[in-house]
């Protein structure tokens, strides 16, 4: 057997750094280079599913090699974001993601250039334009209840997002996840079975209304003939070319950012409508105003992270200490 000679590296010179074993795909033969980063890459557990989520769906949309990606694929792909209207916190999830893998593609020689090395983070936008003020909740409620066509399912898809439920969430429902009202759940209650981080869990529906509406909404299904079985989707497309298939994640965005348009309903002080997203923010924050327990309220929208959770805290309390202040301020100023 021939026995190849060793590599001897002058005294002067540094040994170079040992390479990482890099192991091909079983099924193609070629390298994942997102599996391969993620293997390496120093995140916690939730952030390497978040990066890897990112990372598939960037792939996906560009559907060339990683090497071949350049500035321009990279610009487009975030304008996809955009256009989707992703929560600011989502969209620096993505770009993080992108941004890393690139950097770590850069290190190892595999691309000329980081296409990734001009792509910006949207600005988070302040906790109170994650809201909706009850006088906007009943122009999106009064906007649905007389939307031209599919009136009903309109006004159940508000009412699902309004408790506090992902986009991801509503797509996966099943008309066997709902639950009529029973001795704990007055009003009926929806079952989450797909959750974001495993959150599954039960979400009550908090008003005879809402109750009401969905129930209406599940008579009309029936009267179309759609439901078949339990695990029929709860929503459904009415495009006539997908008539009866399951909604899509952006067929939810289109119709909850259609219905914040027609209500005037926008983000903060700009012309862009809300999403889908502050809607859940919206839930959390009305559950705290109402004076339930912030544990508790988590439970409710199951955000299995605390820190998370704590910027609802954190404003539903700066807003009780600045009305507290002002009544104060009232009786102090009339007492002198």
């Amino acid at each position: 057997m021939d026995v190849p000679e060793p590599v001897v590296f002058p005294a002067d010179q540094p040994s170079p750094p040992p390479q990482e074993e890099v192991t091909p795909s079983p099924q193609t033969g070629e390298i994942d280079w997102v599996d391969q980063y993620l293997n390496q890459a120093d995140l916690k557990r939730t952030s390497i599913r978040a990066y890897q989520t990112a990372l598939r769906q960037f792939q996906a949309f560009m559907d060339k090699p990683l090497s071949e990606i350049s500035v321009n694929d990279v610009d487009r792909y975030a304008a996809h974001l955009r256009k989707k209207g992703l929560a600011a916190r989502t969209i620096l999830v993505h770009n993080a993601a992108i941004t890393k893998l690139f950097e770590y593609l850069d290190r190892r020689g595999l691309v000329s250039q980081n296409p990734a090395r001009f792509l910006k983070s949207p600005r988070i936008p302040d906790p109170q334009h994650l809201d909706i003020k009850p006088e906007a909740a009943d122009r999106l409620r009064e906007t649905a209840a007389t939307a031209p066509r599919y009136r009903l399912r309109a006004q159940a898809l508000l009412e699902v997002l309004m408790h506090g439920l992902r986009a991801g969430e509503v797509v996966t429902l099943n008309v066997g996840d709902y639950y009529p009202s029973d001795d704990l759940y007055e009003f009926g209650r929806l079952e989450i079975r797909e959750a974001k981080w495993g959150s599954n869990g039960s979400v009550p529906l908090l008003s005879a209304k809402s109750q009401q509406i969905v129930e209406a909404y599940l008579g009309w299904l029936q009267e179309w003939g759609q439901p078949k079985t339990p695990r029929d989707p709860l929503f459904c497309s009415m495009h006539a070319n997908h008539k009866g298939n399951r909604i899509t994640y952006d067929g939810v965005y289109d119709i909850f950012r259609r219905l914040a348009r027609q209500s005037d309903v926008f983000q903060g002080h700009s012309d862009q409508p809300i999403n889908p997203h502050v809607a859940r923010h919206a839930f959390a924050l009305q559950l705290i105003r109402m004076g339930m327990d912030p544990d508790n309220a988590r439970r409710l929208t199951r955000h299995t992270n605390l820190r998370s959770f704590s910027i609802y805290a954190d404003q539903a309390q700066q807003e009780a200490a600045v009305r507290q202040a002002i009544t104060l301020s009232k009786e102090y100023y009339r007492q002198t």
